[in-house]
């Protein structure tokens, strides 16, 4: 987790100044450092963003060997899909709590997972003495759990304000003094919340709301697929369609083997998502995709492709 993030200076470089914790860092990483640094110095914590995730999970160069001192692994910047998280904790030879956090720059850390309540696909439980609700989108009224709308949330270490920048401050902020997280969650019966997606990302297909992530989730399911960012492009008769951009595990070039995995993630996409959720808008093969420091993908790059290709 980089420095230059709330979670990374305070939780992570401080929190292990203040225990008295050795944190063994790689400016600029790759792969290989990391896991050379892993094996040498047999870490109890991993803090990680999800691309790290993703090497970890996916690279013949990380064995179980490399996990063996690994007691919990902790995630932040951007969601983990749940089949990735499953696929890290099978690959350790021991038993791994795996956690999530959710957070933003105008509030920290909102939520973490319990050590002792492990739920993959989850970002955890609220924080004490933080408060939140879940508004639908549209009439902005409270929503009960498996419901996904808005998270608007308030507590002692949310930010008062944007830098002169009344106009931001106002939108940012409910009536009644909640603030607007941008992010579309949902809760379950015993507290945890799950990101769905970010408010703005979400695809409008005639009257429906289509989230990315969750077609991102069913795609991963498809044993070829590395990596996937799904997007909304324009169209005349349903405003929007998605469109998914594939990172495939295997350098794969012949025309007639990527037809065939495109049939299996389509086949897959019908048997397990609505009609208005299917992929109308094609499936596109790349090396990789754009993503930030932290992991998160890029959607406005990816959006710019899709009006190229």
């Amino acid at each position: 987790m980089p420095f230059y993030h709330g979670f990374g200076l305070l939780a992570v470089a401080m929190g292990c100044f203040y225990l008295g914790h050795r944190l063994v860092c790689a400016p600029q990483p790759s792969p290989a450092r990391f896991a050379e640094l892993t094996k040498k110095y047999r870490p109890l914590i991993l803090h990680l963003v999800p691309p790290l995730l993703n090497f970890l999970t996916q690279s013949p160069l990380v064995s179980a060997e490399h996990l063996a001192s690994v007691s919990n692994v902790i995630v932040t910047g951007a969601p983990v899909h749940p089949a990735v998280a499953k696929a890290f904790t099978e690959k350790a030879s021991q038993k791994i709590a795996f956690q999530e956090a959710l957070g933003m720059t105008e509030i920290l850390c909102l939520t973490l997972t319990p050590l002792l309540q492990q739920k993959l696909g989850s970002c955890g439980k609220l924080f004490p003495n933080m408060e939140a609700r879940v508004e639908d989108l549209e009439t902005r009224e409270p929503l009960g759990p498996h419901r996904p709308g808005e998270l608007v949330v308030r507590g002692p270490p949310l930010f008062s304000h944007y830098h002169k920048n009344p106009e931001a401050t106002a939108a940012a902020f409910t009536p009644d003094g909640w603030f607007r997280t941008g992010d579309v969650v949902c809760y379950d019966e015993d507290g945890f919340l799950s990101v769905v997606d970010r408010f703005k990302e979400l695809i409008k297909v005639k009257a429906f709301q289509v989230s990315p992530s969750e077609l991102e989730d069913l795609i991963l399911q498809v044993e070829e697929v590395l990596d996937v960012g799904v997007v909304g492009v324009p169209d005349d008769r349903s405003g929007e369609l998605p469109r998914a951009f594939v990172v495939l595990k295997e350098n794969v070039t012949d025309p007639q083997i990527l037809g065939q995995i495109s049939n299996k993630i389509n086949s897959h996409m019908k048997e397990n998502a609505a009609p208005y959720k299917q992929l109308a808008a094609g499936i596109f093969y790349v090396e990789t995709l754009p993503k930030n420091r932290t992991g998160k993908l890029l959607r406005r790059e990816l959006r710019d492709m899709a009006v190229k290709t």
